[in-house]
């Protein structure tokens, strides 16, 4: 059956019938492969590690500025990957919809805005992917669960512990200033020294951000947990801000634990869930997310798939991540357009009464 839709547009107030079906339409989902070819290309995707030879990078006199020209961040992720025979990298798919890819790590540069195609403001957060970089890679056989360690930033020498050296120096990597695993299923393996870029999430998907929140310090329950505090009457005696009764004192003689109360607030790992992807910037290496991020502006920033969107978009995604489609197949800045649905038209369901129109009953 089909039922109708109202759709009122602000600007002209007159009401536009829309046919739309009872169910959603499900996406045409492609025939996988066999669970054993998958994982045997994720092997070969393994196969190919290498120590990528960096001198021939900066060899190229493009990735040099010119004298009395400011120096800008440039990326070099598919200049890095095509040196070290990565552009063999095969694309595979996911094995069920538990499929699990490695994640990103960056730095929160700050926020901004932008105007999408319906001329509604869009703030997002920029997040800056500095050489993030495949490290190590684990796998059931020998490490007992399946994981990609990855890397990003710089550190100096001398600052860098002699085991975290070693690690470093068995494949020729730079050292990195920060760590982190990502759990993967088998045919999303990717190759030691392997540069990953923004374009890793696809633009208009979902991703959980995770960072540590600032700090504020010692704080009362007013500002920590939201209290709305006592009466600020004449006979409040210097307790307008105090949380009030703890407990009991007969019974049960004692402090629930997890009581809300006075302490530190902020400082601590917090995770943002389901923030959309609305810009990708692979020439400068920065990724806009839709909203705030936790942490100040420089903090380090860990973004990965959505865990909660799963049945949206785990057959839209790129595996093992998004391949180089050769120069000039894409735009180096990729913008979201807003969606199919008009932020600034109010929709109504056919029985609703709107005034101002010639179905509410009015002359």
């Amino acid at each position: 059956m089909l039922s109708r839709i109202v759709r009122i547009n602000r600007l002209t107030s007159l009401p536009v019938h829309l046919p739309v079906r009872a169910f959603a339409a499900q996406a045409a989902v492609p025939e996988p492969l066999s669970i054993s070819a998958l994982q045997q290309m994720g092997q070969d995707n393994l196969g190919l590690t290498k120590v990528i030879d960096y001198a021939k990078i900066f060899e190229d006199p493009s990735n040099r500025p010119a004298k009395r020209e400011p120096r800008t961040f440039h990326s070099l992720e598919d200049q890095a990957n095509a040196v070290a025979g990565y552009d063999k990298l095969q694309a595979t798919e996911p094995i069920d919809r538990h499929s699990k890819r490695v994640g990103l790590l960056g730095y929160k540069i700050g926020m901004t805005h932008f105007w999408d195609r319906w001329g509604a403001q869009t703030p997002c957060t920029v997040v800056q992917v500095d050489r993030c970089q495949v490290l190590q890679v684990r796998q059931a056989e020998k490490d007992g669960h399946d994981a990609i360690q990855v890397g990003c930033g710089e550190q100096r020498l001398r600052k860098v512990k002699r085991p975290q050296l070693g690690h470093f120096l068995k494949h020729g990597l730079p050292p990195k200033q920060h760590l982190a695993e990502f759990r993967v299923t088998p045919e999303n393996l990717l190759p030691v020294g392997y540069l990953l870029g923004p374009r890793h999430f696809k633009l208009g998907q979902f991703v959980d951000v995770k960072a540590t929140s600032k700090g504020k310090g010692q704080q009362g329950v007013m500002k920590r947990w939201n209290f709305s505090g006592q009466e600020a009457s004449h006979g409040n005696s210097k307790a307008h801000r105090l949380p009030g009764s703890i407990g009991q004192c007969e019974y049960p003689g004692k402090v629930w634990k997890g009581k809300k109360m006075a302490g530190r607030l902020g400082g601590i790992s917090s995770t943002v869930l389901n923030q959309r992807v609305v810009r990708v910037d692979h020439e400068k290496s920065l990724l806009y997310i839709l909203g705030n991020v936790p942490g100040p502006t420089g903090g380090l920033v860990r973004v990965r798939d959505a865990v909660k969107k799963v049945e949206q978009q785990v057959w839209d995604l790129h595996y093992p991540t998004d391949l180089p489609k050769g120069e000039g197949a894409e735009e180096s800045v990729q913008t979201w357009d807003g969606g199919d649905v008009d932020p600034f038209e109010v929709f109504a369901h056919e029985n609703d009464v709107v005034s101002g129109t010639k179905d509410d009953g009015g002359d």
